[in-house]
């Protein structure tokens, strides 16, 4: 039951835009990394057990492309899970939002092969 409540947590302050607690916690725990960076060393007890449920409740949100505010590295907006962990030799460089790899509509493979292996490029563009 407790596991339930925090992946919900977790799950509403990734995915809300409106809400105070959101932008409080975002504010708080995620200046300087992007959420699934984050740390929960001496920190509340609420993000600690946020926290131990991030990475599965992470696989579970598909961030749709649309204007392309995602975050390239660290959102799953490819359907295989965060290039961060999938596909991520290269993702030491700032953060990168996927708008960045879209040229008039549409990808810039060029791009894309810079930063991403073959194999994911084509599914990237596929899809």
């Amino acid at each position: 039951m407790a596991k339930a409540l925090f992946a919900k947590l977790w799950w509403n302050f990734r995915t809300s835009t409106s809400s105070l607690w959101s932008e409080f916690m975002w504010n708080k725990y995620c200046k300087k990394f992007h959420p699934i960076m984050a740390k929960g060393y001496g920190v509340s007890h609420v993000w600690r057990k946020m926290m131990t449920v991030k990475d599965e409740v992470e696989h579970n949100i598909w961030w749709q492309v649309k204007a392309g505010n995602s975050s390239f590295w660290f959102d799953n907006w490819t359907q295989q899970g965060a290039l961060y962990y999938v596909d991520g030799e290269n993702a030491i460089e700032k953060e990168l939002k996927v708008q960045e790899l879209i040229r008039g509509g549409e990808w810039d493979i060029q791009g894309l092969r810079s930063k991403l292996s073959e194999e994911m490029t084509t599914h990237v563009v596929k899809t």
